[in-house]
């Protein structure tokens, strides 16, 4: 698959697991931008992070390496209210689904957006938003099948990482 203009906003815990088998760069190859809401960055830039600098280092790193990453702060505020009421839903997630629907609205083919979100209830609201979702599994096993990385071997690092994935998204070797 190659990229046919397709844009992803990405969420922390997409971006935190790209960051964790250094796959970011491979983005490029299934997406011909990945925006960054602010939020995103100051979740995946926390204090919770003991590898804060790291990940900061690795963050402008690739700003200034990859013209197709951008910063992405671009919403409409009553979306960022509507959407924060949701029950289960953080910040990031919230940015994410709101960024891409005023994005809808700037780019010429927003059949080509598509938020980048793992969790549930984010991937829940956002099909009531009528806003494509995929997750960071499905992108792996593209870059996969592009060559760029072995699908199970990136799963494992990201199980030491502590992500949960459902079995049933996830596959499995046999």
């Amino acid at each position: 698959m190659t990229n046919l203009r397709k844009i992803i906003v990405v969420d922390s815990s997409f971006l935190d697991s790209l960051y964790n088998i250094d796959a970011l760069k491979y983005l490029a190859s299934v997406f011909s931008e990945v925006r960054i809401p602010e939020q995103v960055e100051r979740e995946f830039l926390s204090v919770k992070n003991t590898d804060r600098d790291k990940r900061l280092e690795y963050l402008l790193f690739n700003y200034e390496r990859f013209l197709w990453l951008k910063k992405c702060n671009t919403y409409n505020n009553d979306d960022i209210l509507i959407l924060s009421s949701e029950p289960g839903m953080d910040q990031g997630e919230v940015e994410v689904i709101a960024q891409t629907k005023k994005l809808g609205l700037e780019v010429v083919d927003p059949a080509g957006l598509i938020s980048g979100i793992d969790e549930k209830r984010g991937r829940e609201i956002a099909g009531k938003h009528s806003i494509p979702v995929m997750g960071v599994l499905k992108v792996l096993a593209i870059m996969h099948f592009q060559g760029f990385l072995k699908y199970f071997d990136s799963v494992t690092t990201l199980r030491k990482h502590r992500k949960r994935f459902s079995e049933s998204i996830q596959g499995n070797r046999s």
